[in-house]
């Protein structure tokens, strides 16, 4: 590759590499975060409905070899 070749093929990289960099110093993007407000546990405990059936009752607890089929 002659000199020249490689000299139109880095000179576009290196000025765009340099606009690059200078518009990241000069104004950077800014992101918006959003605040989480969380999981409000105490609406949810108070919402549930009642007649809702055990986990136990539902599902296994322990699932091995010696579990007993239902």
């Amino acid at each position: 590759m002659t000199n020249r070749k490689l000299s139109l093929i880095v000179g576009p990289f290196a000025l765009a590499t340099g606009i690059f960099t200078a518009g990241m110093l000069i104004s950077p993007p800014v992101t918006m975060a959003l605040s989480n407000q969380g999981i409000d546990v105490a609406r949810m405990a108070f919402n549930a409905p009642n007649d809702l059936p055990s986990f136990d009752a539902t599902y296994q607890r322990h699932t091995g070899v010696l579990d007993t089929l239902r």
